[in-house]
């Protein structure tokens, strides 16, 4: 370990100082240039090389020194006085120069990053097939080839105080409310850490309310669905390092939106998202009504399938709820072991584990018939919801209803239904309300909401831009 003293740029000469910092770096090069008496250093993994030869390393092979000043004028060459400055380019992808006790500095940034391919999180039939890497840059420029527009502002700031990760916010400047662009501005300011790596780290220092389960940024891979929030008015986040953008702000209904909505034509839009508001509905009431229905109302099921639910619970030793749990967890400890695994082995483990063990479950007499298809449709249900996280949220909160349903039968269910939507209700997102438009209640958005008009007939530019 250095001596800090020692290290201050104010009492060392600056190629000193940048030698002392980057010292035992296998991937700092340190070149110089004796016929000419100049230096330089870079990161080898952070810049493009044939770039660099080509601006740098030829202009100074074939000049003379009494030309160096000269060339130093030129305008992709900045002069920079403050040691800690050059270290902070070099590491942003500059070739720092050394020459008579002054220091330049020309952008080289270049390194290596996965080409573009398809979101493998956000699949979609009708609609682009490009994605978000992990190229802030590539990732910009995605958004700028679609949006071709003047008003389209990117605001950049720098997070975290190791490893200093680049970020930008982009905005429509005619389009967004300047409270919300304010407001997302301070918090982004306020952020203390040493490092964000993801944007899903990033969006949890700035949402509204931590604790709760429910996201309140909408995440996407999808360059052609952050161009639809930028036309709704709303604010976009880009981290370096991530390929995931944010937006800001989200409401409920947004995360059971997907972009196959847009690309399918009006009436499968519509049919399709009324499926996604059933399997909502499933994903949370299935297996709370079974088991509240064995444990207080049997009154509820129909004559002809009593005898046959009678049948199957008699051979099981455990109370509905103890059936249902361990059920459920299964299915769960199912579902992250095949997200963990090889797509390839995972697949199929999903797939012939559920089998098994629903077969197997039935056999030995833990579950009856009943329960596993009704799980069965709960869990086919959760993955209908197109945003991972929102469907954790709602898988999450299903516990709660299944325990209250054992507690209190249906009543239990009307009562977790109650918290669920005060608590939804009491949300924001970047001091939005969270069911906007239903509460408070905007009937003029519905259409935009609920269903997917026709193109023709729908001229506005979406919910949250300023008309």
């Amino acid at each position: 370990m250095h001596d800090l003293s020692e290290q201050n740029p104010s009492v060392m000469p600056l190629l000193d100082y940048t030698k002392r910092m980057f010292e035992d770096s296998e991937d700092i090069v340190h070149r110089t240039f004796p016929e000419i008496s100049l230096e330089i250093i870079y990161s080898s993994v952070l810049i493009d090389n044939s770039a660099m030869y080509r601006e740098v390393i030829v202009p100074l092979s074939n000049i003379k020194e009494s030309e160096v000043n000269d060339l130093m004028k030129r305008e992709q060459f900045v002069a920079l006085e403050s040691g800690e400055d050059i270290v902070a380019k070099i590491l942003d992808g500059h070739v720092a120069i050394f020459y008579q006790q002054l220091a330049y500095v020309i952008s080289e940034y270049g390194p290596e990053y996965r080409s573009i391919s398809v979101s493998p999180s956000e699949m979609v039939v009708a609609g682009p097939n490009d994605a978000f890497v992990e190229s802030l840059n590539t990732n910009i420029s995605l958004i700028r080839r679609r949006l071709k527009n003047p008003t389209l502002k990117f605001k950049s700031y720098v997070i975290g105080s190791q490893a200093k990760s680049k970020m930008v916010i982009a905005y429509l400047e005619d389009h967004v409310n300047q409270d919300w662009l304010s407001e997302l501005d301070q918090r982004i300011e306020e952020i203390q850490t040493d490092s964000i790596q993801d944007t899903h780290i990033l969006v949890q220092y700035i949402e509204d309310d931590q604790i709760s389960m429910f996201p309140q940024y909408h995440i996407t891979q999808r360059p052609d669905v952050v161009i639809s929030k930028l036309l709704e008015g709303k604010i976009v986040g880009l981290l370096e390092g991530s390929p995931n953008a944010f937006s800001a702000p989200s409401q409920f209904f947004d995360f059971l939106e997907s972009p196959d909505d847009y690309g399918q034509r009006w009436i499968y839009a519509i049919i399709i998202r009324f499926f996604r508001y059933l399997a909502v509905i499933v994903t949370l009431f299935g297996t709370a009504l079974y088991v509240a229905i064995t444990t207080y109302h049997y009154e509820m099921v129909p004559q002809e399938l009593l005898v046959s639910l009678s049948e199957s619970r008699s051979k099981v030793p455990f109370p509905p709820v103890i059936e249902a749990l361990i059920l459920e967890l299964t299915i769960e400890f199912l579902r992250e072991a095949g997200i963990r695994l090889p797509i390839r082995i995972g697949q199929t483990l999903g797939i012939v584990g559920g089998i098994v063990l629903g077969e197997a479950s039935v056999a030995a007499g833990f579950t009856s018939n009943i329960l596993v298809i009704t799980i069965a449709g709960s869990t086919l249900a959760s993955l209908v919801l197109p945003n991972y996280t929102m469907s954790i949220a709602f898988r999450s909160f299903r516990f709660l209803f299944i325990m209250l349903a054992a507690l209190f039968g249906n009543f239990g269910i009307f009562v977790s239904v109650i918290f669920l939507v005060n608590h939804l209700a009491g949300l924001t997102s970047l001091n939005t309300p969270y069911l906007y438009p239903l509460a408070p209640a905007y009937p003029k958005t519905w259409k935009y909401t609920f269903m997917r008009s026709l193109y023709q007939k729908n001229k506005k530019r979406g919910r949250f831009s300023r008309e």
